[in-house]
């Protein structure tokens, strides 16, 4: 239901990886999305060769991302589980129970990347008729994630390169960050 594009000052490595894990959410968008997530509930399994994902089960923070009042397929908690998935090299899609959004990187140099960002609602919520404000209010939101992300990856991209950082460990949590770098090693010829 939307689509945008802008232009950020960061590597699209740095946006992807920043996607692909979400220890971030509590600190990076304390004023949005931080507090709806404990990050003992989330799960990262092992991704394939050109594909990772995780998952995490979301409190009632944000009730727009839970399954809609009258959703009966969804029960448990798959009424209230957050799907984050990447697909090599620059797919990245969010998928709650009441809205999805994405984000599909294109470099533009070694230091910006170019995003198409888009979006929508479930077909529940899209039904209701509430549907233009509720619409608008997860539009809004994020927005401000994205506000959120934009300063945080351009952040960690000039502390990259200001020539002081060192590769550090990674944790449990960066599963995801360890197959794409997998990838993008597969990918540099020999």
């Amino acid at each position: 239901t939307f689509r945008e594009e802008f232009n950020w000052a960061t590597n699209w490595k740095v946006l992807a990886e920043n996607f692909m894990e979400s220890y971030h959410l509590p600190v990076c968008h304390s004023g949005t999305i931080g507090g709806s997530v404990d990050l003992n509930l989330m799960t990262c399994p092992e991704g394939l060769a050109a594909f990772n994902y995780h998952f995490i089960v979301k409190n009632d923070t944000v009730p727009l991302a839970l399954a809609h009042p009258k959703n009966t397929t969804l029960t448990g908690d798959q009424r209230r589980i957050t799907w984050l998935l990447a697909i090599y090299p620059g797919l990245l899609i969010t998928l709650t129970p009441g809205y999805f959004w994405y984000l599909c990187l294109t470099p533009d140099g070694p230091g910006r990347v170019n995003v198409l960002f888009g979006g929508g609602m479930s077909a529940d919520y899209m039904a209701d008729p509430d549907a233009p404000a509720m619409l608008a209010s997860v539009k809004a939101l994020l927005d401000d994630v994205n506000v959120e992300d934009k300063g945080c990856t351009e952040k960690v991209y000039r502390g990259l390169t200001a020539g002081l950082s060192e590769p550090g460990h990674l944790s449990h949590l960066e599963r995801p960050n360890f197959d794409f770098a997998r990838y993008i090693a597969s990918m540099i010829p020999g």
